[in-house]
């Protein structure tokens, strides 16, 4: 998943913070998360605010950048687009799902060469009762299932899609990168949250997504590196081996994880510093750069 330079610790390669901020916070923000996070997505409400701006200040703080725009057209007006964007340097870019097979394919074929696509499925502020009245599945997971099914045919690199969703995406289509907007801190959703379809960092994981979306957890928070801190050592948690597999002097070690530990004792607000009960594990977690014939969100995530 690298693009640039080594993350600080391998599960950082996991998380893509994300920047739903105004333009005039996004310099503090990248610099409270210099040498620990590596991914960024830029959405649509900075992209629009800041536009070239903001990805140039991304990767000079040596950030790779999510594009998140979720182009949506005619194949030809979406192809075009996408070949213009290609020269900004985002590593990845977003298409929706929706636009349907040829918008896809049409959209995967000008980005050759540029940044790879991903299919934004079902939004996750999406429950059953929304979908019905666009006179899609009741069910988001079978709707999303399908859509992931179209930029697998396509060749997009991978699909956006709710962690909860991840699992059958990734046992339909294995070759798809699944990335996972929606996280949320144990029991403790944002003021306002429009997001219906949710998880943990660490059960988001466990699920099958390759990459975290993380937003308002970090940007929210009182000490945003403190907050991303903790969402590193959950994801370290969830990608260790089985207790069974680490045998303590007194038999298993406990299923519950020290990286988790520190996530669920911290939340939006704390200031001190997460991960004091457990060392990260140190051997490497990032996901394979895939490429191939099925492989290659809206609002705040």
């Amino acid at each position: 998943m690298t693009a640039g330079k080594e993350a600080a610790h391998p599960a950082a390669e996991r998380i893509v913070v994300a920047l739903d901020v105004a333009p005039d916070a996004l310099t503090a923000l990248l610099r409270a998360l210099e040498g620990e996070a590596r991914w960024y997505k830029v959405g649509m409400s900075l992209f629009y605010a800041a536009h070239r701006e903001a990805i140039a200040a991304v990767r000079a703080a040596g950030g790779n950048v999510f594009l998140d725009l979720k182009l949506h057209d005619i194949p030809s007006t979406v192809a075009r687009t996408v070949a213009a964007l290609a020269d900004l340097g985002a590593a990845w870019l977003t298409v929706h799902a929706l636009g349907g097979p040829k918008m896809l394919a049409a959209a995967q074929k000008a980005a050759e060469g540029g940044p790879k696509l991903l299919a934004v499925t079902v939004l996750t502020h999406h429950d059953p009762s929304e979908l019905r009245r666009l006179g899609l599945d009741a069910e988001p997971g079978r709707a999303a299932l399908r859509l992931a099914g179209l930029a697998a045919e396509a060749g997009l690199f991978g699909v956006v899609a709710a962690p909860e969703e991840a699992a059958a995406i990734k046992a339909a289509y294995p070759s798809l990168f699944v990335v996972t907007p929606g996280i949320r801190w144990p029991g403790a959703p944002a003021a306002g949250d429009d997001q219906a379809r949710i998880l943990d960092p660490a059960a988001a994981i466990r699920a099958g997504s390759d990459a975290l979306v993380v937003g308002r957890p970090i940007y929210g928070s009182a000490d945003p590196r403190a907050a991303f801190l903790a969402v590193r050592d959950a994801v370290a948690g969830a990608l260790r081996p089985p207790a069974t597999d680490r045998p303590g002097p007194n038999g298993p070690v406990g299923s519950t994880d020290a990286g988790l530990d520190a996530f669920l004792s911290y939340g939006p607000g704390q200031t001190n510093e997460p991960g004091q009960g457990g060392k990260a594990d140190d051997r490497s977690v990032r996901p394979a750069d895939r490429r191939g014939a099925g492989g290659g969100p809206e609002g705040a995530l």
